[in-house]
């Protein structure tokens, strides 16, 4: 809704249309994208650039709070599946919520901490958490600070992100380098490769299925070596097109 309505897809076809034809050199985020751009617009291949996005550094920079202090500011304890996505419709928080409800009427336990911040969609999911009495397993903290996003990150099980719009996304990129495993859209494989278990945007029950695989130990350590070996394979890629690009 939040592209359909108000003639926003009308304004930003708009732009694309005026701006892709025009430019010498277009940069794209992924393969997908470069392809689509070539058939939909019909800029040429050659002048399409694919520059894949990079973890965020400050992931990496020493943390100023203790991750202790962090875990108790927002009350949380190791384990809790996580989600970092702005409240917009598409980003599909709803679907989580469906497979939590699933997990805990089977009697598996299980706890998710979304952040970031509302685009006019929290009130809606709200409801539906307090409506189906899951407030004490999905825990939404708003739009948190960038230094206590490490943390967050580190102490999760797994990040979770069912989204519909891609082609790329950068909180895989982060659960990679952070060493998480990652359970993600299969809308969006190109960019996940095998370092992913996929699943379907629009199944409770494939989302509650994968949260249940990444609770065995063996299964997540396999996506945690797997997602390693997807960043390198995308660090490599950055290079290459980079040595294109200045060349």
């Amino acid at each position: 809704p939040e592209v359909r309505n108000f003639g926003e897809f009308r304004a930003r076809e708009l732009v694309f249309q005026n701006t892709l034809t025009r430019a010498f050199i277009v940069m794209v985020d992924s393969e997908e994208l470069a392809d689509k751009i070539n058939s939909r617009y019909g800029v040429d291949r050659d002048r399409i650039v694919t520059m894949p996005f990079s973890p965020s550094p400050f992931l990496k920079e020493p943390q100023v709070s203790n991750s202790v202090n962090i875990l108790k500011l927002y009350k949380l304890d190791y384990g809790y599946f996580f989600y970092p996505a702005q409240f917009w419709a598409h980003k599909n928080h709803y679907r989580i919520i469906e497979a939590v409800k699933l997990l805990h009427q089977e009697g598996t336990q299980c706890r998710v901490v979304f952040v970031g911040g509302d685009k006019g969609n929290y009130a809606f999911l709200d409801r539906i958490i307090r409506g189906y009495g899951l407030s004490n397993h999905i825990q939404s903290l708003g739009f948190i600070p960038a230094e206590h996003m490490t943390t967050l990150y580190e102490n999760c099980q797994a990040v979770i992100m069912p989204t519909y719009f891609g082609s790329t996304n950068l909180p895989p990129l982060e659960a990679w380098l952070l060493g998480k495993p990652l359970i993600y859209s299969k809308l969006f494989s190109e960019q996940s490769g095998n370092a992913a278990l996929l699943i379907d945007p629009d199944n409770a029950n494939s989302i509650a299925n994968a949260m249940k695989s990444m609770l065995d130990e063996s299964i997540s350590k396999k996506y945690i070596k797997k997602g390693y070996e997807r960043l390198k394979q995308i660090s490599s890629i950055r290079k290459i097109s980079e040595k294109k690009l200045f060349a």
